[in-house]
């Protein structure tokens, strides 16, 4: 290493750093080495652009941060807040991360908000968020910004009846100053669990957008909804987890009003499924390949189980081939991926919905019941199997025999494609037994430890 030319020791420490995984303090440790490599370390900017402010916060962490926009230079920044409290009570009012404490980093860093690329914000409260988008809310620019996600990781925000609290900072604030703020590189959003004023946004020319876990009482009207997306017409990836805008029950909303041209991929995780069967008509999105259904009433309360028999007749009766409708929000028959998580339902109608999926090559089964697996049986002799062109199954479950029995009887059945990838996911304490793991060996599916 010695012998290395400066121009080879800086290229080689730039790549490691570009790698996600790599430890935020690297930087710090090369420099600490040997005279040559800390001259080089500080005088490579790329090297200290990665700044990460983790929970708890003190002045050293203030003085690092300092440290690292200082020598980063003109390099676009990637930023990561993470001030989440593995010990905290759920107490709004005694989490650590206060006004007091985030405000000098929070004011530090908008300071360099020209050069921020990527800027992240993990919080179990509003506070911090409140604080950054106080700070920000007379942006004028952010000209090197592409991606954007604030969290307010608490799900339970999103339960039915839940209003966003605490309620003394219930006003909204612009996101990043707003629509007067010039984000022109802007292209993925992320927000959990945050409020905005949705008619004054940087929200517009997205491809990838998200909305989780917001309070039902906080969201946008329709009109607004529909304004964002309007505004976003390269949209390819859509996310609404939880609640999306605010329908009121007197009013029938006009179908395919939200006007989805290039939207490739659609995830919808619903706490009501009343909420969701009003809310999906309004899209209209042609170009759809990958659907993600996912049932949160478990993630807000873990003994919660929605029974979604009546949401699936439904979704198969309004997006199937008989639907009379001018518009369709899922395009079932041409999807190509489809992932469902947490839904539970009887074998008939994961039977009916699988029969609208004739061109489905990838599906994701993460916590459903076995129904789901016998419905993808296919029967000999039968004029439409079920997903008859299914190449790849993923399957997170208990029922490790359901699984290879389902893997056989596609494989021997002359109507269906064999499943040539298939994987399925086991908690430690729920892993199979060395007869049932060899079956599945057997039966070439891969076996995936979680937890």
């Amino acid at each position: 290493m010695d012998r290395l030319p400066n121009e080879l020791l800086v290229h080689i420490f730039s790549t490691i750093i570009e790698d996600p995984t790599e430890h935020p303090l690297f930087a710090t440790t090369l420099s600490h080495v040997c005279t040559r490599w800390r001259n080089v370390a500080l005088g490579t900017g790329c090297l200290w652009a990665r700044i990460n402010v983790t929970f708890p916060l003190s002045d050293i962490d203030l003085e690092r941060t300092r440290t690292y926009l200082i020598r980063s230079g003109t390099y676009p920044l990637d930023i990561l807040v993470d001030v989440r409290d593995p010990d905290w009570d759920w107490n709004e009012d005694t989490h650590r991360a206060t006004w007091q404490v985030m405000v000098p980093f929070v004011r530090l860093l908008v300071a360099h908000i020209h050069q921020w690329r990527k800027f992240e914000m993990l919080s179990d409260t509003w506070v911090p968020i409140f604080t950054l988008l106080f700070y920000t809310k007379t942006v004028t620019a952010t000209p090197l910004l592409e991606t954007l996600s604030l969290s307010r990781c608490n799900a339970y925000m999103a339960a039915r009846g839940q209003i966003f609290h605490p309620s003394v900072l219930r006003d909204p604030l612009p996101l990043l100053g707003g629509y007067a703020s010039s984000t022109r590189k802007l292209r993925r959003v992320t927000l959990v669990g945050v409020h905005t004023i949705w008619t004054d946004t940087i929200l517009r020319n997205l491809t990838h957008l998200e909305f989780k876990y917001q309070s039902s009482d906080v969201m946008p009207t329709p009109e607004e909804f529909a304004a964002i997306l309007a505004g976003c017409p390269r949209l390819t990836e859509l996310s609404v987890v939880g609640w999306g805008p605010i329908l009121q029950r007197e009013v029938q909303y006009t179908d395919g009003v939200f006007q989805m041209p290039s939207l490739r991929t659609f995830t919808l995780g619903f706490v009501d499924t009343e909420y969701a069967m009003r809310f999906l008509p309004m899209f209209h999105a042609p170009s759809l390949r990958k659907f993600v259904l996912e049932d949160v009433n478990k993630v807000i309360n873990p003994t919660g189980v929605e029974n979604a028999d009546a949401f699936l007749e439904w979704l198969v009766t309004r997006c199937g081939p008989t639907s009379t409708s001018s518009t369709t929000p899922i395009p079932l028959q041409r999807l190509r991926n489809v992932e469902l998580h947490g839904i539970h339902a009887h074998q008939a109608s994961f039977s009916r919905l699988f029969a609208q999926l004739p061109l489905l090559e990838q599906l994701t089964c993460l916590d459903v019941p076995n129904s789901a697996l016998l419905a993808l049986t296919p029967v000999i002799h039968t004029n439409s199997p079920p997903c008859p062109r299914l190449r790849k199954f993923f399957y997170q479950g208990t029922d490790a025999e359901a699984l290879a029995q389902l893997v056989q009887a596609r494989r021997n059945n002359p109507s269906v494609e064999p499943l040539l990838h298939v994987a399925m996911e086991f908690t430690r304490d729920r892993s199979p037994s060395p007869t049932v793991a060899a079956r599945l060996t057997r039966a070439d599916v891969e076996i995936v430890r979680s937890g």
